[in-house]
């Protein structure tokens, strides 16, 4: 089986563009370096504006799911909260 690997996703209303580092960085999921001349994902949020763009997560290739899959699961819990603080109101 060949693992396939693309070079934009959108998912969850994240943009992640695989990228070749030029220089070491950290990767914001397992806190692993991610060396010279490896591939990365660079995520940015959709509609994020500048900020978002100016600092971008850095993901290695393994811990985007993990990644995604974390911060899909944090936006649910706040919408529930959100919901049940509507419900309280009325």
């Amino acid at each position: 089986m060949a693992i396939v690997i693309t070079t934009r996703i959108y998912r969850y209303g994240f943009i992640c563009d695989l990228i070749l580092a030029h220089k070491a960085c950290v990767c914001n999921q397992c806190k692993g370096v991610i060396r010279k001349g490896e591939h990365y994902y660079q995520i940015v949020i959709g509609g994020g504006g500048l900020q978002s763009l100016k600092f971008p997560n850095r993901v290695e290739v393994n811990c985007l799911d993990i990644f995604l899959e974390r911060y899909h699961k944090a936006w649910e819990a706040q919408q529930a909260l959100i919901e049940r603080l509507k419900k309280r109101e009325d």
